[in-house]
């Protein structure tokens, strides 16, 4: 999760994500071959209503580290 609550609504917000160390650190493992991305937003767990835009959605791969 990256944001939830109402602090900030109607305000367009940019993020960037290390979507690998984001994998690792949920499943404590290294991830496998990408095939796929969701984007989501959802209220079911509350039960409450939730409304979302979405913007431009990039991925770009991550410059090697030099030694």
């Amino acid at each position: 999760m990256v944001e939830s609550g109402p602090a900030r609504l109607s305000q367009w917000l940019s993020y960037q994500r290390d979507v690998r160390a984001d994998y690792e650190r949920a499943f404590g493992e290294p991830p496998g071959v990408l095939q796929g991305i969701g984007i989501m937003t959802d209220s079911d767990n509350t039960r409450g209503f939730a409304q979302a835009w979405y913007g431009e959605i990039r991925l770009e791969a991550q410059a090697a580290a030099s030694d």
